[in-house]
Formats: structure tokens, C-alpha cells, sequence
């Protein structure tokens, strides 16, 4: 594995935030990486947007999603990570009712 690439994955693995999917393990198997994180169960927000709403999200709802991705995104960035592919597709919602408490990007 690149030093770069097992740097960047070494600090991923040790931040934890209530908004960013858990970090496992992480390796490389056969020329590959992998890393093994904690399962987000919910929509993604582009998927969201499609189903739900698509004339537009509530303002208090766009507020708190976005308000949750930059803390998570602040926080990252605290450590010294940067994300580089923040999009709709990559940000899903679980809810505490689904069993986790985590919005994730």
C-alpha cells in the first residue's frame, strides 16, 4: 500500500464523529484496498431528494443535514482529511429509530 494511501487510511480509521461511518480495519488484499466500516442503513440524500421531495427539501430539513455534513466535514478536516468527493449520492441519513445514529458522508 502507498505510504500516502495507508496514512490517509490509518487517520480515517481513528476518527470518530456521531456523523461519519466507523472505521474498522483496513488493509490490502491482492493489490487492492479495502477497509471494513460500520453499516449505514437509509437513503442516500440524492436518493431522498428523487423519493421524497422532489420539488425541494423542507428549509429546517436542508438545515440540519447540512449542519451535520459540515461538522463531520469540520471535523475531518481538523485531523488533517479532506474528503475531495462530497456529493448527495455519498451523504446517507440513518435514523435512531433504524437502529443507528449516525448521518454520514
Amino acid at each position: 500500500m502507498p505510504a500516502r494511501r495507508a496514512n490517509h487510511a490509518e487517520m480515517a480509521g481513528s476518527l470518530w464523529h456521531p456523523h461519519i461511518v466507523g472505521v474498522h480495519d483496513r488493509g490490502e488484499f491482492d493489490g487492492q484496498l479495502w477497509m471494513a466500516m460500520d453499516y449505514a442503513n437509509g437513503p442516500d440524500i440524492r436518493a431522498l431528494l428523487d423519493q421524497h421531495y422532489p420539488g425541494g427539501m423542507p428549509r429546517g430539513d436542508v438545515v440540519a443535514t447540512v449542519t451535520a455534513v459540515a461538522a463531520a466535514l469540520d471535523r475531518a478536516h481538523h485531523r488533517g482529511l479532506l474528503h475531495r468527493d462530497v456529493k448527495p449520492g455519498g451523504i446517507v441519513i440513518s435514523r435512531p429509530d433504524d437502529g443507528g445514529a449516525r448521518e454520514s458522508c
